[in-house]
């Protein structure tokens, strides 16, 4: 089973820069076989991070520090706060709520429904609250993320 992580995850990081999305979606649920589900979440968001440096070394451009300051530091100050709560919550609801919120994603894909909200600072620092808890949370939210980031242009 850990073998197929790892093909999993160089897959899953292939795919994930191509389109910018779907580390986690792909590659939790399958570390989730293999291990608890702390360290599944740990070992994906080290993917995470090389991925992304990955991703701004090679599609870098300037950098839009409002969006910074309005959505990444609430999101990074939120993942914190997300993951912090894993540790006391019972594996089992950590694991419905994984599968509930992939659930969704995938159903609201189908639907052709697009996710989308206006471009203010408000929805930037609620959006970014939400896609970081999330994230630390259960190990996903990349779908919320595009959907706020799309009303900005990004």
């Amino acid at each position: 089973m850990e073998i197929l992580f790892w093909v999993t995850a160089f897959i899953a990081g292939i795919l994930g820069t191509i389109a910018a999305f779907g580390i986690s979606s792909i590659l939790l649920p399958v570390a989730l076989g293999s291990f608890n589900y702390e360290t599944a979440l740990i070992l994906v968001s080290l993917f995470h991070i090389s991925g992304n440096i990955g991703r701004i070394s090679f599609f870098s451009r300037k950098p839009d520090w409002q969006l910074i300051k309005f959505f990444g530091i609430p999101a990074a100050i939120c993942t914190f706060a997300g993951a912090s709560l894993v540790g006391s919550i019972d594996e089992s609801i950590l694991r419905v709520l994984l599968g509930l919120i992939l659930l969704i994603y995938s159903g609201l894909g189908l639907s052709n429904h697009k996710l989308s909200f206006k471009s203010t600072k408000m929805n930037s620092v609620i959006g970014g609250s939400v896609y970081g808890f999330l994230s630390g949370l259960v190990g996903t939210g990349g779908p919320l993320r595009g959907a706020i980031l799309l009303g900005f242009g990004s």
